[in-house]
């Protein structure tokens, strides 16, 4: 079985003392491909023409949001009027996260800032490109409250079944 080319997304640390989950995440993932975006949405504009350098199979990303306690599973991205739906294996995710014992949650509210905007400009550029990569969003809790964690990071390095 061929391995998926996937590549990981958070976000930098706005500062040396950020305890962004986000970033903590992709720095206990060893040799994996990941990307951490620049909390500027201009930045990420360009950032998201550099990731498309290079064919994925997958894009899982990742973005703190401080108030939850498991994870919440993004299913679109929103701009104005306009929802893009995301084109991941939602029923295989689920199983997974569901086996390995990994609270989750479905949402349909991505929010407003840089999570949601990087989350619909690569949807956008899949479905102008009609490209396959599958992309998913989910935001994380901070890792204090991160109950899951430990298995969460284990599954994520055993991405093939993820």
């Amino acid at each position: 079985m061929t391995r998926s080319k996937i590549l990981f997304t958070g976000f930098k640390k706005i500062n040396p003392r950020d305890n962004n989950s986000s970033c903590v995440l992709l720095e206990d993932l060893p040799n994996t491909r990941c990307f951490l975006f620049t909390n500027d949405f201009a930045v990420i504009d360009k950032e998201i023409d550099t990731i498309f350098e290079e064919h994925w199979d997958k894009i899982v990303m990742f973005g703190q949001k401080p108030v939850i306690k498991r994870l919440s599973v993004e299913k679109c991205a929103k701009f104005s009027d306009e929802i893009l739906w995301s084109n991941y294996d939602f029923i295989g995710l689920k199983s997974i996260l569901t086996e390995n014992k990994i609270d989750f949650k479905w949402s349909e509210n991505p929010g407003n800032s840089y999570c949601n905007h990087a989350y619909f400009r690569i949807l956008k550029k899949i479905q102008s490109s009609q490209s396959n990569t599958k992309v998913v969003f989910i935001h994380i809790p901070y890792v204090k409250n991160f109950v899951s964690y430990d298995a969460f990071r284990n599954l994520l390095l055993e991405m093939e079944t993820f």
